[in-house]
């Protein structure tokens, strides 16, 4: 359940969360963030939102 402020609104914020990934997915970070210049956990949540984001094909 999401925080709840006074006055009963959800406060947004960054939450932290671990994960366990393939080999692959981890060398494909890895790789992308070092030619991006950014840090892996960036660039792995924003891989995360952008999949998030997309449609479904899931019904």
């Amino acid at each position: 359940m999401p925080p709840v402020a006074a006055g009963g609104f959800n406060l947004r914020r960054p939450l932290r969360i671990t994960i366990t990934v393939s080999w692959s997915v981890y060398q494909a970070l890895v790789t992308s963030s070092d030619q991006q210049g950014r840090s892996l956990s960036n660039l792995a949540a924003y891989w995360l939102e952008r999949q998030a984001e997309s449609p479904r094909d899931i019904p």
